[in-house]
């Protein structure tokens, strides 16, 4: 049995670094352009984000990004808040959310959610 390539749908970034609030369509092929500092990197980091959370090793990830308060918008993001869809075979995505909140010198999970969504299609 052939199985095929994981792909994204979309994703959603609040709050990390110069990211403030965007929303990303992904394609099988996405191609980022554009001058330095304006985020590129910050895309790839939070793709790394999410992989560490998947794998469970979110701690050493943010660690690895010099903590939470770290990332976080300067002044104006009291948290980070990303979000991921993928595409299923049934034509339902899921979507997985993370939301993340700092605390004291770490950080606390806020939220955490993976549920599927039929409204994608439906509405």
């Amino acid at each position: 049995m052939d199985k095929a390539p994981v792909r994204f749908g979309e994703l959603a970034i609040q709050g990390f670094r110069r990211l403030r609030d965007v929303r990303l369509e992904l394609k099988p092929l996405s191609v980022m352009i554009g001058a330095n500092g304006t985020g590129k990197t910050s895309v790839l980091d939070v793709l790394a984000l999410l992989a560490s959370s998947a794998q469970g090793n979110l701690r050493s990830a943010i660690s690895d990004l010099s903590g939470l308060t770290s990332i976080l918008s300067w002044g104006v993001a009291e948290e980070l808040r990303l979000g991921i869809t993928t595409p299923r075979p049934s034509g339902i995505p899921l979507e997985y959310e993370l939301v993340l909140r700092p605390q004291g010198t770490g950080y606390m999970i806020r939220e955490e959610t993976l549920r599927m969504l039929p409204e994608f299609y439906f509405t």
